[in-house]
């Protein structure tokens, strides 16, 4: 027993703590808030049951584990067996294409795997993430000497830009986002010229009109439409207006289900919440603010703040090209899903698959997020020297 204590001591003091508590705190946080919506007086109109919940605190509990397992291996042998990762998250992917199954209540949304003999489903665009950001890294390792250089610039994009379309192509735009902003940022913090940052932008302001024609669905405009039109709502006609509540319903419910908390909340189980549908998944936010209070939602907002922060400064400080990378791919996807989906709950963006990193139900984003923390773990323990 005095071993096993020594032993975690001894790893506390050599890894990054404030990463792996504020992780484990938030998933953690996760277990708490779910087990509060099973008591809720409308868990029934939910996809998620008291199965869903045992996956979640299973996923927190293999999640830890793998965490602080990965830790222990130098980083740089994961990014030199790309080969492995790489195919075998590609294959899972096209794999959905033919073999796809939709979660309970999305049977139409072919995004996940079946797991044979256990009975559970496993999203592979998830740990896609982590692959490409190991790829990347190792990609951007070769060319960091002359990364501004156009040819490079042109392979580099092309490595970004084929995981977005494959993944737009899946109907997963949610995920195809969060990749574009991922492969953005690695290349921003490891020197990408800003000429290239404003052609960037200028591009993506040009290309607007493009993706509203011919690339944004008609569910995905009126989400869009229906939050800026909302502030303007009785100027519309009967049927547009009963069409805009019917798209706003969800975000109007959240922030109802906010304001009825408070400054301390109603507690988490209270039983008496406002129903929001998917208030388990991309909506948790909602039901912890009503449950805890403004009080309870800045503390969590400190804590996603302060894990944030801590993986940019260590992608900014790490003098190694390859752990500089790592650090600012993860940064960015635990960030911009976490700022999008604040967002999202307070009407500031229209409604998209984004789940709140490690609060969100979802075993397979849960897992993500740890092997993720793990890969981020493993850079500082194996680079700490090169960390200033």
């Amino acid at each position: 027993m005095k071993r096993i204590l020594g032993m975690s001591v001894a790893y506390i003091k050599k890894t990054d703590r404030v990463l792996l508590i504020a992780c484990i705190a938030l998933s953690f946080c996760s277990v708490i808030l779910l087990a509060g919506i099973l008591n809720t007086d409308y868990v029934a109109l939910l996809r998620f049951d008291q199965r869903s919940f045992l996956v979640q605190c299973a996923a927190v509990g293999l999640g830890i584990i793998f965490a602080v397992s990965l830790s222990f291996i130098d980083y740089e042998i994961l990014v030199k067996s790309w080969k492995f990762h790489y195919a075998l998250c590609y294959l899972a992917v096209f794999a959905t294409f033919f073999f796809g199954v939709g979660a309970e209540g999305r049977l139409e949304d072919k995004r996940w795997l079946s797991v044979p003999f256990v009975g559970a489903t496993v999203q592979p665009t998830e740990f896609l993430k982590i692959s490409f950001i190991l790829t990347f890294a190792y990609h951007i390792y070769f060319v960091h000497k002359e990364l501004n250089h156009p040819k490079n610039i042109l392979l580099l994009f092309m490595h970004g830009a084929f995981p977005v379309l494959l993944i737009h192509l899946q109907g997963d735009d949610g995920t195809a986002l969060s990749i574009s902003i991922i492969f953005l940022c690695m290349l921003i913090i490891c020197g990408l010229n800003w000429k290239y940052i404003v052609g960037i932008a200028a591009v993506a302001a040009a290309a607007i009109p493009v993706f509203w024609t011919y690339i944004l669905q008609d569910f995905q405009k009126l989400r869009i439409l229906a939050l800026i039109t909302s502030l303007d709502e009785n100027n519309l006609s009967e049927t547009a207006a009963n069409q805009l509540r019917e798209y706003m319903y969800q975000q109007q419910q959240a922030r109802m289900a906010m304001g009825t908390g408070e400054l301390f909340g109603k507690g988490v189980f209270s039983g008496d919440h406002v129903h929001v549908p998917e208030i388990h998944s991309d909506f948790i936010f909602s039901f912890l603010a009503e449950s805890l209070g403004l009080a309870g939602a800045l503390v969590f907002i400190v804590v996603m703040l302060t894990l944030c922060l801590r993986l940019l400064y260590n992608a900014i400080q790490c003098a190694d090209i390859q752990g500089k990378a790592v650090f600012a791919g993860i940064f960015a996807m635990f960030a911009f899903p976490a700022v999008y989906n604040l967002g999202m709950c307070v009407s500031l963006f229209p409604v998209m698959g984004n789940p709140m990193p490690f609060l969100s139900y979802g075993g397979s984003s849960m897992l993500a997020n740890f092997i993720a923390l793990g890969t981020a773990l493993s850079v500082y323990i194996h680079k700490k020297r090169m960390i200033r």
